[in-house]
């Protein structure tokens, strides 16, 4: 009785849904669409910090698997599972973005006079892309993307590098796991040092991981920060009463929309303050989010409905809103009507009215369960089951 209790128990937090998080989650993928969408030619200060929401992002990645598939894969369900339902959840709209972003890629590559992206360029970059490859070139003074058609899925590829590293990494005990963790921050600190200065700052940047340059320097990056999260998990999940834990847990901020508005004004921190800033958000404040997300409730049904929301936008905006961007700015080029008005008081209604049409049809073709199946079934030669 006893261990039937105990396993109704466990399945219950297994089940247990974090809407915080989930809307955290959004307010980060708005924040990065706002950041690309910025003008560069004219410089704000209020995007200095907004790349660390990509290391939220990681940070909450190994949060959320630990909680999901943690208690699963080290109960014995089969990795060939749970790597396809992961490739299942990043992959169809990654591909779909590419495949959206790549014709106006390449007209806008014309207009702009790049030599560099010719057409068997611009079929090698797909290719690779398509498959979570990274095209990895360098043209000469010019440092190139890594995910040139649309630029936020380098994130995305490194994630997969962590959720299947996640497969080993769950089974490591507290001590290994901490000790693997700062060896991680280690190894940042000095690719980030490697890879040069910022003109704005008096240490190195943390940004790393999206260009061919600095390439070498996501994988500390992304490790860090998933480790972190994996951390910030089993702390939760102990929920200690003494000590520095302890006293981390009990201080907590509680309110849904005051962890929204904070998390905003993070990445939005309108100053660098010679790069302190940047990394202290890394190494402190995201985590400090999480976990505090990860605890607090939703005071009403409105406002967790809310951030279901913002959970369920947050991916599709992250992966489709560059394709959209470059789609407006191509009709910018070539038709009267858009030039009569900014392009991204139309890109950004459009992004987010995309982004929501294409999330609905992939939830009513259920495709990620369907693609899952398939990839069980031609990859891992799982018995196909879908979930």
């Amino acid at each position: 009785m006893a261990n039937i209790d105990a396993a109704k128990i466990a399945n219950s937090h297994i089940r247990q849904r974090f809407h915080v998080l989930d809307g955290m989650r959004g307010v980060a993928a708005l924040a990065v669409m706002l950041f690309h969408y910025h003008d560069y030619g004219v410089h704000s200060r209020f995007f200095d910090n907004t790349f660390t929401a990509v290391d939220f992002f990681f940070i909450l990645s190994g949060f959320v698997l630990n909680h999901a598939y943690g208690e699963k894969l080290r109960t014995g369900m089969n990795a060939g599972d749970y790597l396809a339902r992961r490739i299942a959840r990043l992959f169809p709209l990654s591909a779909l973005a590419l495949i959206v972003g790549a014709p106006a890629f390449y007209f806008t590559s014309i207009l702009a006079k790049h030599p560099e992206y010719p057409v068997h360029s611009l079929i090698t970059m797909l290719s690779c892309n398509v498959f979570f490859l990274p095209y990895l070139v360098d043209w000469g003074e010019r440092a190139g993307d890594i995910f040139p058609i649309d630029h936020a899925l380098w994130s995305i590829f490194f994630e997969i590098v962590a959720s299947i590293a996640f497969i080993w990494l769950v089974r490591l005990c507290w001590v290994r796991l901490l000790w693997l963790g700062l060896a991680s921050y280690v190894a940042f600190f000095v690719a980030a040092a490697l890879s040069g200065t910022h003109p704005h700052f008096y240490v190195a940047t943390p940004d790393l991981g999206w260009n061919s340059a600095n390439f070498l320097g996501g994988f500390p990056r992304v490790f860090c920060s998933f480790i972190c999260g994996m951390v910030l998990y089993r702390l939760y999940r102990l929920r200690p009463t003494t000590g520095v834990l302890g006293f981390i847990q009990r201080r907590r901020i509680g309110s849904a929309p005051l962890l929204y508005l904070g998390l905003a004004l993070t990445l939005f921190f309108p100053f660098y303050i010679k790069g302190i800033f940047s990394w202290c958000a890394i190494l402190f404040i995201a985590p400090f989010f999480v976990i505090q997300g990860g605890q607090a409730v939703c005071g009403s049904r409105r406002l967790s409905t809310a951030s279901d929301f913002l959970g369920w936008i947050s991916y599709p905006v992250y992966c489709l809103h560059q394709p959209i961007m470059n789609t407006v700015k191509m009709l910018d080029r070539y038709d009267s009507w858009a030039r009569e008005v900014s392009w991204r008081a139309v890109a950004i209604p459009a992004a987010l009215l995309f982004a929501a049409l294409c999330a609905s049809a992939f939830d009513r073709l259920r495709v990620q369960p369907k693609f899952a199946a398939a990839v069980r079934r031609l990859l891992f030669f799982v018995p196909s089951e879908v979930a």
